[in-house]
């Protein structure tokens, strides 16, 4: 028989139990009435021929099992009963299944929902297409690691040839908003034209900045964030073109972000975007000159591998350096200016803490399986009388371990259940403690919820 006839059968017997039984008695009585017809042709009696019958047949009910145990469903008929059987003995020892259910539901639980961190935050790609190429730029020097200083960052956008577009921002600011019911405070962070498309997001409504937008003298516009749109502005898909006051300046709503956006800093999580508004000139000759930090993030060229940027990295400080007058070339001595992945940055602070905490719940996880399988001894230690009963009636080592195993495999699909939602709860107030605005400043609740995971635990979902 074929396995699509085996599954075929399989199934009929299986919702059609009644009507197979009936039609296998059916056979079997036609089987015995014909041997028996037989036996009469040649002269036996009537019940005669029909013990004879019945004794080479073997018995209609070790006829009916033995075609029984030929079955494809049989095997899921007898785990059915042995999970039912299972179901009856944790009625009957509620302590014990109870004690076991929650003890392996707290460990899977907690366990889903740490490892659904450390998946989203260490494992998981950024939510950036292509974020492998995103890079991190910062310099190393005496005084400690910071941003590229805004003429370096100037000169690193044309100089840099295994990038392929190098992005800054900096701020963010608090800036009034008005215009637009009553004034409130915002935070306003300054980017760089190319940086939404260094990130490769497009904005839901309206437009990036474009190049003449950052300058000295560009236009005054502004890019939303998703959640400003929605909150300040009632979603209002007609906000492209209209102006708002920003700091007692009018500027032009050119897009807005979508809803999905994350900003890559865990610092900062701005309501609106303003052009950097970077000065061309790259020149570090005289202290007697206004500068700041540019927060670098660069995309690598496909090809490109990070150890070849790097070195890039190397000769463009070298060259730097030799531009520079007597007190930065003062200040640069020793200077590195170093690339890393974009993602180890943002998890850098987070990611010891984050595996320190796997291990402990795996540890968890481990106590309680150990604890569960203690209980499970001293349950079947307990039981030893009713093994010997079933053995004597019959049942193979094999039949008993089968029946121990689905017992186990049933507590723990009842334990699993009950950690799955442990773990959907846990996770959720995870992402809860990320979002802006869900928990008041100093909240001693939203810190329990943020340290380890930080503002990027906005992403944490269950991982299946």
């Amino acid at each position: 028989m074929g396995v699509g006839s085996r599954l075929r059968s399989a199934l009929r017997t299986l919702l059609h139990k009644q009507r197979v039984e009936t039609e296998l008695d059916a056979e079997i009585r036609s089987y015995v009435d014909a041997i028996a017809g037989e036996k009469i042709a040649d002269g036996v009696s009537p019940v005669e021929a029909r013990r004879q019958a019945l004794a080479e047949c073997g018995g209609l009910e070790q006829v009916k099992q033995a075609v029984r145990d030929q079955r494809a469903s049989t095997i899921v008929e007898s785990i059915v009963q042995d999970i039912r059987y299972g179901l009856r003995q944790m009625r009957h020892n509620p302590a014990f299944a109870w004690t076991a259910v929650i003890t392996l539901g707290l460990g899977i639980g907690a366990t889903t929902a740490i490892f659904s961190a450390v998946y989203a935050l260490l494992l998981r790609p950024l939510p950036y297409p292509g974020s492998d190429r995103l890079m991190f730029i910062y310099q190393h020097t005496k005084y400690g690691d910071g941003a590229l200083l805004d003429r370096d960052f100037v000169a690193a956008q044309s100089a840099l040839r295994p990038f392929e577009s190098v992005a800054g921002y900096f701020g963010p600011a608090d800036e009034n908003l008005t215009g637009v019911g009553a004034p409130m405070r915002v935070s306003a962070m300054r980017v760089t034209a190319n940086f939404f498309p260094t990130l490769r997001v497009a904005p839901a409504l309206g437009r990036n900045f474009i190049s003449s937008d950052d300058g000295n003298g560009g236009a005054a516009v502004v890019i939303l964030s998703h959640r400003l749109w929605q909150s300040r502005f009632n979603s209002n898909h007609a906000i492209i073109g209209r102006t708002i006051t920003l700091a007692g300046k009018a500027q032009t709503v050119v897009g807005v972000l979508p809803a999905h956006f994350v900003f890559p800093d865990p610092a900062a999580e701005p309501d609106l975007y303003v052009p950097a508004g970077m000065d061309p000139d790259t020149s570090l000759k005289t202290t007697n000159i206004s500068i700041w930090g540019v927060l670098t993030i660069a995309r690598l060229r496909d090809g490109v591998t990070l150890p070849q940027a790097q070195a890039d990295l190397n000769l463009f400080e070298q060259n730097r350096v030799k531009g520079y007058g007597p007190f930065f070339v003062n200040w640069a001595q020793g200077r590195k200016i170093i690339a890393q992945p974009l993602q180890r940055y943002l998890t850098e602070d987070d990611r010891e803490p984050l595996l320190i905490l796997l291990a402990c719940v795996g540890a968890v996880l481990l106590i309680a399986c150990v604890n569960v399988a203690n209980l499970q001894l001293a349950r079947t230690v307990a039981r030893q009388h009713e093994m010997a009963l079933r053995g004597a009636l019959g049942a193979g080592r094999l039949r008993l371990i089968r029946q121990f195993l689905v017992e186990s495999l049933t507590l723990a699909a009842i334990a699993a259940v009950m950690g799955l939602g442990i773990a959907g709860v846990v996770t959720w107030l995870i992402r809860r403690g990320g979002m802006p605005g869900e928990f008041s400043a100093g909240s001693q609740i939203g810190e329990l919820l943020q340290a380890p995971f930080g503002k990027l635990s906005a992403a944490v979902q269950v991982n299946g």
